[in-house]
């Protein structure tokens, strides 16, 4: 043992002329583990392509203007067979009573019905009476006044106020207008029914039969033919 050291020599004891000796180990370098990217991936599916195609051809405005043309030779046809009023009828004249004002809040009565086989005198008292709180509405009641009628009444009430529809003969309008005539009770007389069949024409026949209008229903008819024919030919305008 040396000298100095009973107990032994220290941990960190250097013998003269030695040198300690140090084992160099590489140096080392911190690693990161960086995990590959997770890509998911689906199946392509292409989009749909549509190829457009000129939606309008070389002729397209042509066609347009003949048919249009068409249009307007078949529309003057059409109002020569008719006359003039065929495309000049206002929703006012196909009311019985237009413009007509209701007061707020008012409700209908409930009316006995009238069939025409009882006194007419005593169902316009009825319905006087039912709308006594609109006397002064003499529209209002004119307008309501269909609504008491049925039966053979209100037929008599529709017939008065038929008109020729736009596609109608006269001899066929003639004939329909005829067949409702023919339901009223009691019948009406030869005279009575050619003045109400006149009322109910189109201006255009109203204004040439009204100063030689024959009373034979017959004859009026006939008579509103020949009108016809002479439009058609373009005889009349």
């Amino acid at each position: 043992m040396p000298a100095g050291f009973p107990r032994g020599m220290p941990s960190n004891f250097v013998p003269e002329g030695l040198s300690p000796t140090f084992a160099s180990l590489p140096a080392s370098s911190p690693v990161l583990a960086i995990p590959s990217p997770v890509v998911h991936t689906m199946s392509r599916v292409d989009d749909t392509i549509y190829h457009s195609e000129p939606s309008e051809g070389p002729d397209v405005y042509e066609k347009m203007d003949a048919m249009n043309d068409q249009f307007l030779e078949l529309r003057k046809e059409l109002k020569t067979l008719r006359g003039k009023d065929l495309f000049g009828k206002f929703a006012a004249e196909l009311c019985l009573v237009p413009n007509v004002k209701f007061p707020v809040k008012f409700k209908l009565p409930d009316f006995e019905k009238y069939k025409g086989n009882t006194c007419p005198l005593s169902h316009l008292v009825m319905y006087a009476r039912k709308m006594s709180t609109q006397t002064d509405n003499d529209q209002l009641l004119i307008h309501y006044f269909q609504d008491s009628l049925s039966g053979a009444a209100l037929r008599w009430d529709q017939f008065r106020v038929m008109s020729q529809k736009d596609k109608e003969t006269f001899k066929e309008y003639a004939q329909r207008w005829r067949e409702l005539a023919a339901q009223i009770v009691p019948p009406l007389e030869e005279k009575e029914m050619t003045n109400i069949f006149l009322k109910t024409l189109s201006l255009f026949c109203y204004e040439r039969m009204i100063s030689s209008a024959p009373s034979d229903f017959t004859e009026m008819v006939n008579m509103g033919m020949r009108l016809e024919e002479g439009v058609r030919e373009g005889r009349l305008t």
